[in-house]
Parts: C-alpha cells; sequence; structure tokens
C-alpha cells in the first residue's frame, strides 16, 4: 500500500532505526544505497509483518497519487524478506543485497537499471555481504 510521510523519507527511516515492535526489512534504493548508490531514493520500500499497524505506528498517511512510503506485507513473518536482515549505517533494518536485487530488477522506473548496478557491486564485493 502507498503512503506519504510529510516530513519526506529521510525523516520516515529515521523511524525505523528506532526500536519497532514488528519486523521490518527496507529495500529498494533506501537499501541498495548501503552497498552501491545509483541514485537518489524518492521513496522507501518497507517490508513488514502488518501495513495496518506499522502505518498508525509511524503516522502515515494513505496516498497513490504521490506516494515516498510504500508498504509491503509477505504472506507470513518468516518470509524470506526478513530473513538475513542487516542493519543500515543509519541504524535501520535492511533486507538481503540478494532480496533488494530482486525487487529493484522487478520495480519500476530506473529500478531494473539499479538492480544490475547492484549485482555487478555483489559480484565485485561478494565477501562485504554473502553470509555463510
Amino acid at each position: 500500500m502507498a503512503f506519504i510521510e510529510p516530513r519526506g523519507v529521510e525523516s520516515f527511516v529515521r523511524k525505523l532505526a528506532e526500536d519497532s515492535t514488528f519486523p521490518v526489512a527496507v529495500t529498494g534504493s533506501m537499501a541498495a544505497r548501503e552497498w552501491a548508490t545509483y541514485a537518489p531514493a524518492k521513496a522507501a520500500y518497507v517490508y513488514v509483518s502488518s501495513i495496518q499497524e506499522a502505518s498508525e505506528q509511524w503516522g502515515l498517511r494513505p496516498n497513490a497519487a504521490a506516494p515516498n512510503v510504500i508498504l509491503l506485507e509477505p504472506k507470513t513473518v518468516g518470509d524470506v524478506p526478513f530473513v538475513n536482515t542487516v542493519r543500515s549505517q543509519a541504524g535501520y533494518p535492511v533486507a538481503a543485497p540478494p532480496q533488494v536485487a530482486a525487487d529493484l530488477l522487478n520495480g519500476p522506473g530506473r529500478e531494473p537499471a539499479e538492480g544490475d548496478y547492484l549485482i555487478e557491486w555483489m559480484k565485485a564485493n561478494e565477501e562485504r555481504w554473502r553470509r555463510d
């Protein structure tokens, strides 16, 4: 579901760095910039265990026309987006690089090119992201 955070994307991710009462994993451009910045992120794509709970806790407003936050709810909390998350330099949880790359490759606009860029970075820096 699409929302607007009136104070902007950077303000929103600062909220994510605080303790959350439910699983959270940032994906897309906001997550990819942890490893390979391609272009500024215009929206935050975030996996959550409950869209309703997250949107209420974070004070998001529904907005399909010009969203800057998109909440994604997997079928179960144990689903892949929450596996192997890491903390960003700013303190918010991000999905594992392979998940972020897959999400970008399937996204709109410039996201597939950004996914390709992240995959190239992953190939060249395997020791920095791969877990045994």
